[in-house]
């Protein structure tokens, strides 16, 4: 009786689709853990090669709680939806903070031979799983970077937390405590950094980048400091970037900074809306737990392509 109770209640509401669409997931989610935990056991080699989408397969790693995320889970769906729906075949994409390389594998895939990607991780265990991944899928149009973007050229602390490698951030403002405080939690090691702007000069990538992803864990502020001759050009690169209020604030900064920082270069913010496969205007909000925005200065480009991209849907 309760269970039609819930029915006739999502009914009159309209979210009924949208509920069974979500038990559907975890559902799902429950098996593929099940799943993990079975190959886990039963696995000496520490990770697992699995499918991600046609003809792309990404290496997930028995200790790394982002790879167990991203296998039982539908994790950024709504990110790699945009990305396949947006980019095409000769673009260039720079991936910042690109992990174990999950968008800059998908990437790679849409660009193709004639496009190019250049991915930045500056963790050194990370980077190697990273490259392990891009050998997996024989891509030779990425360009592999072990650094970190900033607003200077220098060499920072970068703090790791041993137990979730999607967490190493140069963002903490008081490194040295927080490794006394937690030293089985925390390593820290020296890495390189440098300006965006400096970069492109050095790789003749001025006014060619299509898509910049941004996810540096409070550090997106000293990324777009370090990018000013970029950003301020008329044909900037989109960028998709994340806002995540709790790891902006580690370095004094704020989102609602961020997002008037990008307005004052001229960006407009959006969401991208994954049932319709188009934008939605972004309203500035008080506190962002956790999004990642897609800031355009020529929003009518990237609805033009997602439009050609629904059409083609439509016929498959």
């Amino acid at each position: 009786m309760q269970r039609l109770q819930h029915i006739v209640s999502h009914l009159r509401q309209g979210t009924l689709v949208w509920r069974l669409n979500y038990q559907w997931h975890k559902t799902l989610e429950h098996r593929h853990l099940a799943r993990w935990e079975y190959i886990k056991k039963r696995n000496s080699t520490g990770h697992v090669d699995v499918r991600i989408q046609p003809n792309l397969s990404l290496r997930l790693f028995f200790d790394s709680p982002l790879s167990k995320e991203i296998y039982t889970g539908h994790f950024e769906w709504r990110e790699r939806l945009f990305l396949n729906a947006f980019l095409r075949p000769g673009d260039i994409f720079v991936d910042i903070g690109a992990n174990i390389g999950l968008f800059t594998l998908i990437a790679a895939q849409r660009v193709g031979p004639t496009g190019r990607v250049y991915s930045f991780e500056p963790n050194p265990n990370t980077f190697q799983r990273l490259s392990d991944n891009i050998r997996l899928n024989n891509f030779t149009n990425i360009s592999l970077h072990q650094s970190a973007l900033s607003d200077q050229t220098a060499v920072l602390d970068l703090i790791v937390t041993n137990q979730d490698d999607s967490l190493g951030t140069l963002a903490y403002p008081d490194k040295t405590e927080i490794h006394a405080n937690q030293p089985n939690n925390h390593d820290m090691t020296k890495v390189d950094t440098c300006p965006w702007d400096d970069f492109a000069h050095q790789n003749d990538l001025i006014g060619k980048v299509t898509l910049m992803k941004i996810d540096v864990e409070g550090w997106e502020g000293h990324v777009l400091a370090g990018a000013i001759e970029t950003l301020a050009r008329s044909d900037a690169p989109i960028l998709h970037i994340e806002f995540n209020d709790e790891a902006a604030q580690t370095t004094g900064q704020s989102c609602q900074r961020l997002y008037r920082t990008l307005q004052d270069f001229g960006y407009q913010l959006f969401r991208y809306d994954d049932q319709f496969h188009c934008l939605k205007p972004e309203v500035l909000q008080k506190y962002y737990t956790y999004a990642n925005l897609i800031a355009a200065k020529q929003p009518e480009q990237i609805e033009a392509r997602l439009k050609q991209r629904r059409r083609l849907w439509r016929i498959r």
